[in-house]
């Protein structure tokens, strides 16, 4: 099996692979000039995953799968309640009374 976007010679340089994906998708890619809400860098999908490397790099690595799904879980509902205008506190302490906030449902 030959890797598409390192077969040189037969055109698949990686600026033509480039340029053909951004060709195909120009309508996405552009959206946020049309879209204000859409925004034009996707750093809000990857400020989450932050916080997970850079605990790895603190330290070193995680004890246990399960310890790890735990924190993503806290930060993805602490992410999801600072979204939706709720201070990470009050969540926090609202989810320890046995009250965790919900975001609101969409039709």
């Amino acid at each position: 099996m030959t890797n598409q976007h390192r077969d040189w010679p037969t055109g698949r340089h990686p600026g033509h692979t480039l340029a053909t994906w951004l060709q195909t998708r120009a309508q996405q890619v552009w959206r946020f000039t049309i879209d204000l809400a859409v925004p034009f860098t996707n750093n809000p999908c990857e400020q989450p995953q932050r916080m997970v490397k850079l605990q790895m790099k603190i330290g070193g690595c995680w004890r246990s799968v399960r310890t790890a799904a735990r924190y993503c879980l806290v930060r993805s509902y602490l992410a999801t309640a600072r979204n939706h205008g709720v201070h990470p506190l009050d969540a926090l302490r609202d989810a320890l009374a046995g009250n965790p906030r919900t975001p609101p449902q969409t039709a």
